[in-house]
């Protein structure tokens, strides 16, 4: 599968969708997302968790909160540590409560993926039952599950990357047939990728690393990799001195890999000097740092 990545030149920009400034929350954990741009390879945190995200939006765990007056941060920062920064202030009153929570079993994954949901309810005030359930999985405004009781088994297979908003309706009856139901609404955001896009993000910070060594550009090639190996490689880059471009130019393409949503394992092909035509595999780690960033760990 063939991806476009925007160019590593592309302004960061965060657009935090959900919470509201001065929002209310009446629950004690909170669904973090919002719209992203910039280079494929930038990282999004929320109040100290790592979000899904590429290049068009982040998405969060569920965030544990305290009750009170607070401060959510959300921090974008790219592979050359260029940042961005949103804080939203909210205010959390989990006494109050919410008559309709929609939770799932994972915020994100590679597609396609299956996602559990769990649906709780509690009866508003006067309210008496629940008379009719609604859950449309992909915020299409098509509802996937339509019926008059919570359905014991809440799932839906996203087999397409995107970025999805499940939208649970549930509606309750006071058994007068003259008053109006009362229709309350939740929300959770699914946040899937491709495996196309995350390998190439992956091949795109070794690449990177590749030409900017090939540029003798030392210190912005130690930006691609885990600070904890940066001294030595700067010492031995530093060492191979003006041979460095040639160095840079036989490290081999990128073959095969597996990747998680924190870590992965590529493999670099070098030919093999006493075997014409074969290739040497030569294993990459990469990790998401702190920042969400994906840089190489080991090499």
């Amino acid at each position: 599968m063939f991806v476009v990545l925007p160019p590593e030149s592309t302004p960061v920009t965060l657009n935090v969708i959900s919470p509201t400034e001065g929002q209310i929350i009446p629950l004690d954990r909170l669904q973090v997302y919002g719209r992203l741009t910039g280079p494929s390879n930038t990282g999004v945190v929320v109040a100290g968790q790592l979000a899904w995200s590429n290049a068009s939006d982040f998405s969060s765990r569920p965030i544990v909160l305290t009750p009170g007056a607070q401060a959510i941060t959300v921090t974008a920062t790219t592979l050359d540590g260029l940042t961005q920064t949103v804080t939203r202030n909210i205010t959390v009153t989990p006494s109050i409560g919410a008559d309709v929570t929609l939770r799932a079993s994972q915020t994100g994954g590679y597609a396609p993926v299956g996602v559990q949901f769990q649906l709780a309810t509690r009866l508003p005030a006067l309210q008496t039952t629940i008379s009719r359930v609604q859950i449309d999985y992909q915020g299409d405004s098509v509802f996937d599950t339509d019926s008059t009781a919570i359905p014991s088994n809440l799932s839906f297979n996203y087999d397409t990357a995107g970025a999805y908003i499940a939208l649970a309706r549930v509606s309750f009856d006071d058994s007068n047939p003259v008053t109006p139901l009362v229709v309350k609404d939740a929300l959770y955001r699914i946040h899937d990728q491709t495996l196309a896009y995350a390998r190439q993000t992956l091949c795109g910070v070794y690449f990177l690393t590749k030409s900017r060594l090939a540029a003798s550009q030392i210190p912005l090639a130690l930006n691609s990799l885990n600070p904890s190996i940066r001294p030595r490689f700067q010492s031995m880059w530093t060492l191979i001195g003006n041979d460095l471009p040639n160095v840079a130019a036989k490290l081999g393409p990128i073959a095969t890999g597996q990747i998680s949503d924190v870590s992965a394992e590529l493999t670099m092909a070098l030919p093999d000097p006493d075997r014409p035509g074969a290739f040497l595999g030569y294993p990459l780690l990469f990790t998401r740092g702190d920042d969400g960033v994906w840089r190489i760990f080991k090499m």
